[in-house]
């Protein structure tokens, strides 16, 4: 693919994973439900990094649905909710078949002032396809900002997590 169909591939793919994220401002969308179509975005081998952490499915199909579920459960525990948009992306090609997404996150929590952040996702085209019939997946995503912004906001979110 030349790079302006590679960019132009993986913004279509980056606003289909948005539309994804719109499911949390729906009433009556379970937290499976919503994970179930972020991770239609996710190649089989998708890897998340971050801050120098490594996390991978290890063959576990089940892996990541179960993961971005209690992630999302989480968010209620807290009082947060699951409220968010993607606010703005930003796609470069990196050769004829990748390209580095940035997209930016908006949270409207239940209570308090919202915030924003950005992650990056690598793309790349292939034989996933996504719910709205693009072709391509994310191999891996960079979410220290997420993880920042987070924590700054609820500083026990972690140990609720993984408590």
């Amino acid at each position: 693919m030349s790079p302006s169909d590679v960019k132009a591939a993986a913004e279509a793919f980056s606003r289909s994973y948005g539309e994804a994220i719109d499911l949390t401002t729906k009433d009556g969308v379970s937290a499976e439900e919503i994970a179930t179509a972020l991770v239609a975005h996710y190649s089989p081998k998708y890897v998340s990094f971050n801050h120098g952490h490594v996390i991978t499915a290890n063959d576990d199909p089940n892996f990541w649905q179960a993961g971005v579920t209690k992630y999302l459960q989480t968010f209620q525990k807290t009082g947060l909710g699951w409220k968010m948009k993607l606010k703005d992306y930003r796609v470069e090609a990196l050769s004829g078949s990748a390209a580095a997404c940035y997209l930016t996150w908006e949270i409207f929590p239940a209570k308090g002032d919202g915030w924003s952040w950005c992650n990056v996702y690598g793309w790349r085209d292939g034989d996933a396809t996504s719910p709205n019939g693009s072709k391509g997946a994310f191999e891996y995503s960079v979410s220290d900002n997420e993880t920042e912004m987070l924590l700054k906001n609820v500083p026990g979110f972690m140990q609720l997590m993984h408590g």
